[in-house]
């Protein structure tokens, strides 16, 4: 609470009625280094999305469904206001700060960390309301007395046998798209974009490879704005651009008079967007409509179905050893099993790291959708693993071929018929969307009641998305496919071929345990439909068939899980001992 505090007494001395906190950095990154986690500095609460308003007399915390439960429990004895964005009768953060601003009063937020999106709503709200906008006051820093320091990691060339076309292709195709919109200049700041169009990867950013940069383009340059400290490296890798200082960025901005400026204000930072002068005529574009990094080319494709194997063999030894270990009776926390699979994946050639912090949660702290045991420490909160109930795996790998995300819920032991329902209808809501052929146009939304159909057949649901796009070596969560029953319009996209999703229904219950079963998918063309899409899955590692309720499957389901653990089975097997092929035997044969 004394950061609070602190925090409250400068808005006071500054005369500051409300402030606003958004997670991220100056390029709206998911993940974020120790430096930006001003969100959870201020409030103690650490998921990866969130916002909080701060005012001279209280605190308020929106996040959404994935994270009520931890926030919850993370905001236990504060003086915070939970505020479970998407429930009815609970104002969005703009409607509250709406019905909080009066003629007169002030609004700040920093600039640098709010999208150009965020931002302008909150500058029409302070207009129609008649206050005052401080869109360039950090409130953190002054009170922030150890705020840690800024770092910058290795930054490694991304070959064309991994990468598939050069940057010269690249930037030709994009140069291309920025002649037909008759743009002048074209701002790229999202990390993800720049790594995909330099054809380089960093280390900036935990999870994700990235490293700090903005990009300004235009028909005859490409001007890279980095870090002091990697100037240098960043013209020996990039000899056909210009780079120039970081924090020269948002000066050029200002000498853009009078141009026809292109930009994504859900990719660009309010601070960047308000130093275009007004003079300038801003388009707003979608970035993925001229960086189209979520259509995977044929050598991307290829290294991701690598990436997947590598990944199906750790995951799944990990899943038998797992077992094999507890029922010998060894003490294994959730910790130690993250490490043991951390081990597997780092036995892989070409593995980097974890694509983002591992979630393993036993029997209750698997309802927590985003569960993270990163503050217990062993020998005191670390939680036993024990041979009843489920284990829920949701972890990930950064391969050089690819990166994966794979969701498992594990039987530790006996099941009760309830918890064989409940799997099993997430099954069947994973089953069916896979096994889904689907005309070209349609979109996420489009998808998502038939993996939540069998959930919701049992009176149940889930508070999260059903997939999200995956990055190729890059950001697990990819823009700006999705599937989710929230989407707006003019937010979906369709499907295409080349494009990587992530295919994971759950079902929650609170207290007692969670279930989640996550495949990545590849979208291909129907090859006897024309016209028509369908899902191939890359993820290769076996459901648990002793979860199954057999009685609830139709014989379509049965079919179309004998034909998966068959592809599992033949593609893991000539990695397996024979100890671990035994397993696998059994573990994939028919139902």
């Amino acid at each position: 609470m004394e950061a609070i505090n602190n925090l409250k007494h400068l808005l006071a001395v500054e005369s500051i009625d409300a402030y606003v906190i958004m997670p991220g950095d100056f390029h709206g990154s998911e993940y974020i280094s120790e430096y930006f986690q001003c969100l959870q500095y201020i409030t103690g609460f650490t998921g990866s999305a969130g916002a909080a308003v701060i005012t001279q007399s209280d605190a308020l915390l929106w996040v959404d469904g994935r994270y009520f439960l931890q926030a919850e429990q993370q905001l236990e004895g504060s003086d915070i206001q939970l505020m479970r964005d998407g429930e009815k009768g609970v104002p969005s953060i703009y409607e509250y700060i709406e019905s909080f601003l009066k003629k007169g009063m002030c609004i700040a937020f920093d600039g640098r960390v709010m999208s150009a999106e965020q931002g302008i709503r909150f500058e029409e709200i302070s207009e129609k309301c008649g206050a005052v906008l401080r869109p360039d006051f950090d409130a953190v820093t002054p009170i922030w007395d150890e705020r840690p320091k800024l770092r910058f990691g290795k930054i490694l060339k991304y070959g064309e046998e991994f990468a598939g076309k050069s940057t010269k292709v690249k930037m030709l195709e994009l140069r291309e798209r920025l002649a037909s919109s008759q743009g002048d200049v074209l701002l790229i700041s999202a990390l993800d974009d720049v790594a995909w169009l330099l054809n380089l990867r960093g280390s900036d950013i935990p999870y994700n490879p990235v490293f700090f940069a903005h990009v300004i383009i235009t028909g005859l340059q490409l001007k890279i704005y980095a870090p002091a400290v990697q100037m240098k490296k960043l013209q020996r890798m990039c000899p056909y651009a210009e780079v120039r200082d970081y924090e020269e960025f948002y000066e050029i901005l200002t000498s853009l008079d009078g141009m026809k400026v292109l930009l994504d204000p859900g990719k660009l930072n309010y601070f960047a967007f308000r130093s275009i002068p007004q003079r300038s005529e801003i388009c707003r574009i979608s970035n993925s409509s001229f960086i189209p990094k979520h259509i995977k080319n044929d050598t991307e494709i290829e290294n991701i179905t690598i990436a997947h194997l590598k990944d199906g063999i750790a995951v799944t030894r990990f899943i038998y050893k797992l077992k094999k270990r507890i029922k010998n009776g060894e003490n294994i926390t959730e910790i130690d099993a993250a490490n043991m699979l951390e081990e597997l994946r780092c036995a892989q050639a070409g593995y980097v790291g974890p694509s983002f912090a591992p979630i393993i949660a036993y029997k209750e702290h698997g309802a927590v959708i985003h569960y993270n045991f990163e503050n217990a420490q062993e020998g005191e909160d670390a939680t036993l693993i024990g041979q009843k109930s489920f284990l829920l795996a949701d972890t990930g790998g950064q391969y050089l071929q690819g990166t994966t995300d794979v969701t498992r819920t594990v039987a530790m032991g006996a099941l009760s018929e309830d918890q064989k329902r409940h799997y099993t209808a997430v099954l069947k809501g994973n089953i069916n969307l896979a096994a889904t052929i689907f005309p070209k146009g349609i979109t996420g939304a489009n998808l998502d009641s038939i993996a939540r159909r069998p959930v919701w057949q049992l009176g149940l649901n889930y508070n999260h998305g059903t997939g999200h796009g995956v990055g190729c070596f890059l950001n697990v969560h990819e823009g700006p496919i999705s599937i989710s029953n929230k989407m707006t319009a003019g937010k979906s996209l369709p499907f295409e071929k080349g494009m990587v999703i992530s295919n994971e229904p759950g079902i929650y219950m609170n207290g007692q345990y969670g279930i989640r079963l996550e495949n990545l998918m590849l979208c291909a063309e129907s090859p006897d439909k024309p016209g028509f899409m369908r899902f191939e899955v890359l993820t290769l590692v076996p459901f648990e068939r002793e979860a199954i309720l057999m009685k609830e499957m139709n014989e379509e389901e049965k079919a179309a899980l004998n034909k998966y653990h068959t592809t599992v089975r033949d593609a893991l097997m000539p990695y397996m001992d024979e100890e671990e092929a035994i397993w696998l035997n059994d573990a994939t044969k028919p139902i």
